[in-house]
């Protein structure tokens, strides 16, 4: 049985996926839409346990130890990818730009209509 008879749901994640995966992490941790709530907790929770001294699983087992902080990691990911807003995270998915609503192009633009004032010299 080869991977192309495997659907894409059952299929293992590639390394293409988790750095894309990865990619937008970091993307979503630098777009002003999102909480800075989320982009502070998330991550600092998640990294604090591969940072502590305690673990589930001990780091003195050869693989399971580093497997564990492995898991963690990346359940945080993809904990922070679903409390981020989802029009950001589709947008982001979809090729949509990285910069958050508030520096884009149209609000730099003024429409307004102007005349010329000539003050009197007395």
């Amino acid at each position: 049985m080869t991977n192309d008879s495997i659907s894409p749901e059952k299929r293992p994640a590639s390394r293409i996926d988790i750095v894309r995966h990865l990619k937008l992490v970091w993307q979503l941790l630098t777009d002003g839409r999102v909480s800075p709530w989320v982009k502070a907790v998330v991550p600092a929770l998640a990294l604090a346990y591969v940072l502590l001294p305690f673990d589930l699983i001990t780091d003195l087992i050869p693989v399971l130890g580093q497997l564990d902080d492995l898991a963690v990691l990346l359940l945080g990911m993809q904990l922070f990818v679903e409390l981020c807003p989802k029009g950001v995270v589709k947008d982001l998915m979809q090729g949509g730009p990285a910069v958050s609503e508030s520096s884009s192009p149209e609000e730099e633009i003024v429409d307004a209509s102007y005349r010329v004032v000539q003050e009197d010299e007395a």
